[in-house]
């Protein structure tokens, strides 16, 4: 599980994890992969993290760039699957940049939450960047 939302990161957080360094650190290559995986004890997966208040001047760039690309290359290899979490699509444009690199993209929206018009743009959006949704989630229904 890699936490790819730069602006309001909540993996570590919503796992109970205190990491040191995360994905900025590693894209920037002060440190390595091994540095920044943490094994969860509680689901056996492994999380690379964001730190909250990590200087990412410009997230979009970071997450479109080729050692993003390559970190999603390496870990493809290594495990069976590599879920991202990212920020919302409307937003900023950062999971739209993502999505090109990733194989497939699971849209979530919350149940009676998100406005219906604000998924359908989100998804038209995501099409227009030639993301591959692979279908729709409905949270907290």
């Amino acid at each position: 599980m890699i936490d790819a939302d730069l602006r309001h990161p909540n993996v570590a957080k919503t796992l109970g994890l205190e990491p040191k360094v995360g994905l900025v650190e590693f894209l920037a290559g002060q440190v390595s992969l091994d540095d920044v995986l943490i094994l969860d004890e509680a689901s056996g997966m492994y999380v690379l993290p964001v730190i909250a208040g990590s200087a990412c001047a410009n997230p979009p760039d970071l997450l479109g760039s080729a050692s993003m690309r390559a970190l999603l290359d390496k870990l493809k290899t290594e495990f069976a699957l590599v879920l991202l979490d990212s920020a919302p699509v409307l937003v900023v444009s950062d999971t739209r940049v993502l999505g090109q690199a990733c194989d497939k993209l699971v849209f979530i929206a919350k149940w009676e939450e998100t406005p219906r018009t604000a998924a359908v743009e989100a998804v038209q959006v995501l099409r227009q960047f030639e993301v591959d949704i692979a279908g729709v989630v409905f949270s907290r229904l």
